[in-house]
């Protein structure tokens, strides 16, 4: 039975090929990133330009530019990505990548992606997995990360690494690319929605989402649980938690698949590609063919100056 679930976008992407459309991004984005703490610079390939978490944990912005500021992008995440969203409404600048997601506090434990995964039906959709070694949650990968939409079912509480009992607080994304970005942030930001009206859209295209893989979701758009953030996606990630955790839980099972001869289904399902020597975690295709995108959260996407 769910306590408590949260239903809101995760990520955005915006890019702009025109001076004016950048400089209204820059002005946007310069907003969060100076606001105030310290920002970073930040450098990826011929974009040059800087980065901020935000130290209250609402995730963080990004903003870089090149061509003498023709070309410009902006990432925001976590709870900041809807902000930055509804800030950018009077321009209405494309959207390359949009992540809608439900995060979802059980009263109690609930099966490991393991036991999920041998239910699923794999000769139908595509399904792919990280299963921690102790079956202690794990992430579900849904469909194909190259497609322009792409489902990841993880176990949040896990990934924050707090004392938050095993499998009770589970996250469901949606990962929307290319024209299917561009119609949520039509719907989420450009369309003057209210909270309420926002939160009811993603749940709905989440719920529809993993409905259509054949995935159960325990929550539904008439669910009358969707009323606040629910209380342990609100701590502050810390990153030593974090590689705690992708060292014990996730390098063994890697490890594990690669011993197997699945380096390449791991690299897919992760989004992870190497650019001139550089991880990158996201599709080339999901911006216009002369820019490239860039990856805020993991100090690993980008190289500081």
């Amino acid at each position: 039975m769910i306590s408590e679930l949260d239903a809101s976008p995760d990520w955005l992407t915006v890019t702009t090929q025109h001076f004016d459309d950048t400089e209204y991004l820059r002005s946007i984005s310069d907003m969060y990133i100076h606001s105030r703490g310290a920002s970073k610079p930040w450098r990826f390939r011929d974009y040059v330009g800087r980065r901020r978490h935000d130290g209250d944990g609402r995730g963080g912005v990004a903003f870089a530019e090149k061509d003498h500021g023709r070309l410009g992008i902006c990432q925001a995440w976590g709870a900041l990505s809807n902000i930055v969203g509804a800030a950018l409404a009077k321009r209405r600048l494309k959207a390359t990548r949009v992540d809608l997601q439900v995060t979802v506090l059980h009263n109690r434990s609930q099966p490991a992606i393991k036991d999920l995964l041998d239910s699923l039906p794999a000769d139908v959709h595509k399904y792919t997995a990280i299963v921690p070694l102790n079956h202690e949650g794990g992430t579900l990968y849904v469909g194909s990360r190259s497609s322009d939409a792409f489902g990841r079912l993880y176990d949040k509480g896990a990934e924050l690494g707090a004392d938050i009992p095993p499998r009770v607080l589970w996250r469901y994304e949606v990962e929307y690319k290319r024209k299917l970005a561009v119609a949520m942030a039509d719907k989420i930001w450009y369309n003057d929605q209210s909270l309420s009206q926002m939160r009811t859209y993603v749940l709905a295209h989440v719920e529809e989402f993993f409905q259509k893989h054949q995935v159960p979701t325990p929550f539904s758009v008439s669910n009358r649980h969707n009323h606040s953030l629910v209380r342990y996606a609100t701590r502050v990630q810390d990153s030593a938690k974090t590689l705690k955790w992708l060292t014990e839980q996730v390098q063994p099972a890697v490890l594990r698949l690669v011993h197997e001869g699945h380096a390449e289904q791991i690299t897919e399902v992760l989004g992870i590609g190497i650019l001139d020597g550089v991880p990158t975690f996201e599709a080339v295709e999901e911006i216009p063919a002369e820019q490239m995108l860039l990856w805020p959260p993991l100090d690993s996407g980008a190289e500081w100056c």
